[in-house]
């Protein structure tokens, strides 16, 4: 766990951020979220929402060949294969949280945040092996699709308060 203590803002009232970022490589790729701040007197409201679409595509090929084992310059055996995977990938992000200053010394917060996604995996594979050489001795296709969903969630409950001029703290 890591605790940075920051200088508390005596500002009060609203303020926000909100930010929007794209990119592509073989695929398109997404990034957006929205923060949002309230303060009035000795309440401080925070939370945040993010998404992110992140779009992935790998190829890959394969040319193996195999030798005999008697003699090492003849051929036995060719291998080629190939695959195109599609890997879309989608999260969530959500975070709120409230603290209350009872006083100058001590604080209570509490605190909620989810990540909730999505990765899939759509994949064709093609495997030609060729034994003799320059004969087609089978042709495999592949088609594989795999879905993942994850939920994560995390409460917080936190007390501050402080004992002296010097700062010393119980969190």
């Amino acid at each position: 766990i890591i605790n940075i203590v920051m200088k508390k803002s005596s500002l009060e009232g609203r303020s926000g951020n909100y930010d929007l970022n794209g990119g592509r490589g073989r695929k398109n790729r997404i990034n957006t979220g929205l923060s949002l701040n309230y303060t009035h007197k000795k309440l401080s409201l925070h939370g945040d929402y993010s998404y992110t679409f992140r779009g992935e595509e790998e190829r890959k090929h394969f040319n193996q060949v195999f030798f005999d084992e008697k003699n090492s310059q003849t051929i036995t055996r060719k291998t080629n294969q190939s695959s195109v995977t599609n890997e879309p990938l989608t999260s969530n992000n959500f975070k709120f949280g409230a603290d209350y200053a009872f006083s100058d010394k001590t604080t209570i917060g509490v605190f909620f945040d989810a990540k909730i996604g999505r990765y899939e995996n759509f994949s064709r594979g093609e495997n030609r092996i060729f034994q003799p050489v320059d004969n087609l001795f089978a042709h495999i296709l592949s088609n594989n699709k795999s879905k993942e969903n994850w939920y994560d969630y995390t409460y917080n409950l936190k007390g501050t308060h402080i004992f002296n001029d010097k700062n010393y703290k119980v969190d």
